[in-house]
């Protein structure tokens, strides 16, 4: 559990510093509103873009999932466009506002502001998933790490960040019980075309204290986070 704890604190390193560029202008969209467990929020952000807070699945942890959804059904690509940007996966992650993976819900509200990462396009989301893919699943990826920063070079993500202005939890009644977390009332800022692009998520210049690497025999290099990560249609 400690080290999922880690691990989500390495991917708040990582998202603060993206963060830090997108902020060098105002947020381009300041959503504020407030929810109540088992409760969805939803708002068009533009750019045939929608941010939502929908519950998270019941295997999951009490609270929420943060996404960018497209409108309507895409041609092709994934419906959600927050996951494939977001490291780290498989693991506890900045879009999980919920209690899960060791992590309570009390010490999930604690995680704020909470910095996330999304692609604006159906064809954006299409070419991240090949990159991160061929890094999670191809044994030789780091003979084509330049090749991959190049193409991950190619696709711009928008920068989210979600406030938590106040919230109400009920603890867990055990060890396993990682309670609930029952409202919150947020605030969320979002900058659309932001400058960051996803080889600054996969490929940051400074290594991050990803600690998944040295379990999985990943280079202790600034592609760690990405090379723990998986995509949809897992989602998880």
């Amino acid at each position: 559990m400690a080290v999922r704890r880690i691990a989500a604190l390495a991917a708040c390193c990582l998202a603060f510093a993206l963060v830090a560029i997108a902020q060098s202008s105002k947020p381009d969209l300041l959503i504020r509103g407030q929810l109540s467990s088992g409760k969805s929020f939803q708002r068009d952000i533009g750019h045939d873009l929608v941010f939502r807070l929908v519950p998270s699945p019941a295997s999951f942890g009490k609270g929420w999932d943060i996404q960018i959804v497209p409108k309507g059904s895409p041609a092709a690509g994934f419906e959600e466009y927050a996951t494939v940007a977001t490291p780290p996966y498989h693991q506890y992650k900045p879009t999980y506002l919920n209690a899960s993976y060791g992590v309570t819900a009390q010490q999930a509200i604690a995680m704020s502001p909470r910095k996330f990462q999304f692609v604006e396009t159906s064809a954006d989301s299409q070419a991240a998933a090949v990159v991160v893919n061929t890094i999670v699943y191809s044994i030789d990826w780091p003979a084509h790490k330049t090749a991959l920063e190049s193409e991950a070079e190619k696709i711009p993500v928008g920068v989210g960040e979600l406030k938590i202005i106040r919230a109400r939890t009920t603890p867990g009644k055990n060890n396993e019980d990682l309670g609930s977390i029952d409202w919150i009332k947020f605030q969320v800022s979002l900058w659309m075309r932001s400058g960051v692009t996803l080889r600054d998520v996969l490929f940051p210049e400074v290594a991050l204290p990803h600690p998944a690497a040295a379990n999985s025999g990943s280079p202790g290099t600034g592609a760690a986070t990405a090379a723990n990560a998986s995509v949809p249609p897992a989602h998880r």
